[in-house]
């Protein structure tokens, strides 16, 4: 069971640009097409999921856009 107290902080403890790939993330997107929307190399965008993961203390996909939901950092409309 996700730490609330993460869940309830996470959208404060994650940068614009993390939440930025989250969201690329959860619309199914690969590294490169996130990279090459986002003018960066697919390498920084492996570098903001380990610290997404690192900071969300989340160990799978699954777990971290539950945490995202929870938290309001993602809207589940955007899965609809």
């Amino acid at each position: 069971m996700p730490d609330l107290k993460s869940i309830n902080y996470l959208s404060d403890i994650l940068s614009e640009r993390e939440i930025e790939v989250i969201k690329k993330m959860t619309e199914g997107k690969n590294f490169r097409e996130i990279a090459d929307e986002l003018f960066v190399s697919p390498n920084t965008i492996q570098f903001h999921k380990k610290n997404i993961y690192k900071k969300s203390e989340c160990r799978n996909s699954a777990e971290l856009v539950m945490k995202c939901i929870c938290s309001g950092v993602i809207e589940l409309e955007s899965f609809a």
